[in-house]
């Protein structure tokens, strides 16, 4: 499976010409970087798939300061990452992540991903890793999900402002 989902730089031209007069529908396409538009974004299934990576990452180097990573001490926390007990995700939610350790918070971002509450996984992950080892080696997944986000928000605000549009023409 590919990393990006297909890319939409000539739907979002035919949007801006087609709505030149809105100034909402111009800000929704301008809030595209081109970048963004050409390669594609990647769909939640991308990011679902890619998320075993993030957290096997996030859990043997999240304890490692950024910098302060020699083999040894890589290898030291990639053991006792395969030594720990996965938590279930449905036993951790937010009041739960003060007493909780890396685990509970990785099972608490994949819970919020699983969800579809990609923000706050993104938010937590890359709070979760700053400073250690791990940022950035999930630094591109957190990047990815933050706008997924954004553009499913987008959507929404665009869908909603179609129907709202349709509805005072009737």
């Amino acid at each position: 499976m590919g990393v990006q989902g297909a890319p939409f730089e000539t739907e979002l031209e035919y949007l801006a010409e087609g709505c030149q007069g809105d100034p909402l529908v111009q800000s929704a396409v301008l809030s595209f970087h081109q970048q963004t538009a050409l390669k594609g974004i990647p769909t939640r299934a991308q990011l679902v798939d890619r998320w075993e990576a993030v957290r096997r990452a996030a859990c043997q180097l999240s304890t490692i300061p950024q910098g302060q990573g020699g083999p040894l001490s890589i290898a030291v926390a990639t053991l006792a990452s395969a030594l720990k007990l996965r938590e279930d995700s449905s036993k951790s939610g937010p009041e739960g992540l003060s007493q909780g350790g890396t685990e509970t918070h990785l099972a608490y971002a994949e819970a919020c991903l699983v969800s579809g509450q990609l923000s706050t996984a993104a938010s937590h992950i890359q709070k979760l890793v700053q400073g250690t080892e791990a940022a950035p080696l999930v630094q591109d997944w957190v990047k990815a999900t933050h706008t997924r986000a954004m553009a499913e928000q987008t959507s929404a605000l665009l869908q909603a402002h179609a129907a709202t549009l349709a509805a005072s023409l009737s």
